[in-house]
């Protein structure tokens, strides 16, 4: 595998930079969005792909989106939102940087928290379902599976 001649913080410079808007035509945002998922498949390690779906569905299962979306959906520290769910603060800050991390929140300050378009559409139910289908459905019948063939 070839390695990169730029300096690193010229290639995350470049990758920062792009946005939907960076593109003239629609064809070329979807190119640009296909080679970004080959790009994060080849970097992601499956621990961060699990990480995320674990920490999306514990979130999902508190209902942690529902109850910050009906208290307003402004900056919160993981202490209102822990108070929200109560459940264990120190495991919720740990799934909320996670989440962060990943872009599915936002950190804009150490310890607070903001929704994203992403965690937001999430509240619809076309959306936000998925994440209890692939738990509830989608391993069932990957574990069944091979029982069937």
């Amino acid at each position: 595998m070839a390695k990169s001649t730029s300096p690193p913080n010229d290639v995350l410079g470049t990758l920062n930079a792009i946005s939907a808007n960076s593109f003239d035509a629609e064809s070329d945002r979807i190119k640009a969005l296909l080679a970004a998922y080959a790009l994060v498949s080849r970097l992601e390690t499956p621990w961060e792909r699990i990480a995320r779906m674990s920490s999306l569905k514990v979130v999902k299962d508190l209902q942690l989106f529902e109850k910050w979306h009906a208290n307003g959906d402004e900056a919160r520290s993981g202490d209102e939102l822990t108070a929200l769910v109560n459940c264990d603060r120190d495991l919720l800050g740990r799934i909320l940087r996670h989440l962060a991390t990943n872009h599915i929140l936002i950190e804009p300050t150490a310890g607070v928290f903001k929704p994203t378009t992403f965690s937001l559409s999430l509240l619809q139910p076309v959306f936000g379902e998925w994440i209890s289908y692939l738990f509830d459905v989608g391993i069932l019948i990957l574990h069944k599976t091979p029982e069937f063939l």
